[in-house]
């Protein structure tokens, strides 16, 4: 479920590329294969996560505790979205929690959707429509 979450984001992202210039690209990246080099070559960054008892899943915040706050990364944008078991087990405090980490390092200028709705970032309740009835699929993706 987070990778069809994160792949909808990168979808809404690419359309955002020709608008910004940004050279790079799009990465979509797994926590295991992402690292703070890979914050620091980056203009924004968006950080998914389960949630995990009413938390960031603990690979999630083991990779933004290797961030470095000793760098420069006051010109960075993020943004968060997470995937959840259920309505109201701790999507909107996950999404906070990952959004406080982020505010230590740069801006967060990428939360929030486009109404009220989705003040804090996007969420998906895997067991519930439109992500259908049974959890699948494994990894982590920012």
């Amino acid at each position: 479920h987070r990778r069809i979450m994160a792949e909808a984001i990168a979808d809404g992202v690419r359309t955002l590329l020709p608008f910004y210039q940004w050279e790079e690209g799009l990465k979509l990246n797994t926590i295991e294969d992402s690292s703070f080099d890979g914050v620091l070559n980056s203009a924004a960054v968006i950080l998914g996560s389960p949630v995990y008892n009413a938390n960031v899943h603990p690979r999630v915040q083991a990779f933004v505790n290797t961030w470095d706050v000793s760098q420069d990364t006051s010109n960075k944008v993020g943004a968060a979205f997470v995937t959840a078991g259920g309505i109201s087990i701790g999507e909107e405090g996950t999404m906070l929690s990952i959004i406080r980490s982020m505010l230590i390092f740069f801006v967060c200028g990428g939360v929030g959707g486009e109404d009220w709705k989705s003040a804090f970032g996007a969420s998906a309740i895997m067991y519930s429509d439109p992500f259908g009835s049974s959890a699948s699929g494994s990894g982590f993706f920012c």
